[in-house]
């Protein structure tokens, strides 16, 4: 997600939902708030039904 690679990781892809593990709770908000932008851009790459939603999850492993 551009300037947010190294912060923000595809943990899953399950049927439709693409679900993102990320650091930072300002990168869960930026990826939440461009969520539909996201879907979109990604879908012009993919073969149908490609994704329908993004879930993001902040890491497990945030702040250690």
């Amino acid at each position: 997600v551009g300037g947010m690679k190294d912060s923000a990781r595809i943990a899953a892809l399950d049927n439709a939902s693409l679900i993102v593990e990320v650091d930072s709770a300002a990168v869960m908000q930026e990826i939440s708030l461009r969520r539909r932008e996201l879907v979109r851009r990604l879908n012009k790459h993919l073969p149908a039904p490609g994704i329908r939603c993004i879930t993001v999850r902040l890491s497990q492993n945030h702040g250690r």
